[in-house]
């Protein structure tokens, strides 16, 4: 199971074969009679087509781009962290990393990064340009956090020079 770099669900599911919880039969008065040599043979040239449906329907039924897409507009309207201080981040994403799918049991889970700058306002609220464009999926085994300060470096720096 992976992530495409247009945010789909691709998966690729290949039969196994099958185990019978009970054999088919046909009951004609007190014979029965197997019919499961029949319905193996049908089952076995279906397979194949059952396993690429499957992968369609979890295509279809993952609406992963539309989840994605709603936090990368999401993050980049300014929040405020502190009303007593009038204090607001604005965040500019440029790219989103995410590691493989696992699954475990009746769960999928992937953890998601986001790279981008980030500006600190105080006063009111600034104003934002969203860019509505979802950048492709970048897949990653791991990454590790950086948080990089260059809203501090660009309100300290003109107070710095006048010091």
């Amino acid at each position: 199971m992976a992530v495409t770099p247009d945010w789909q669900i691709h998966t690729q599911t290949s039969p196994n074969g099958f185990d019978w919880i009970k054999k088919p039969y046909i009951r004609i008065g007190p014979i029965d009679i197997s019919v499961s040599p029949i319905v193996e043979r049908i089952i076995d040239g279906q397979q194949e087509a059952i396993a690429q449906n499957l992968d369609k329907q979890i295509k279809s039924q993952i609406p992963l781009k539309q989840h994605v897409q709603q936090a990368w507009t999401q993050m980049q309207h300014p929040f405020q962290v502190s009303g007593e201080y009038d204090t607001w981040l604005k965040v500019t994403p440029t790219e989103i990393l995410m590691t493989p799918l696992n699954g475990q049991g009746d769960k999928i889970r992937a953890l998601i990064g986001i790279k981008g700058y980030t500006e600190t306002f105080i006063g009111k609220k600034p104003q934002t340009t969203v860019n509505p464009a979802l950048p492709p999926c970048r897949s990653r085994r791991k990454f590790r956090m950086i948080l990089r300060l260059v809203s501090a470096a660009k309100f300290l720096t003109p107070m710095l020079r006048n010091w």
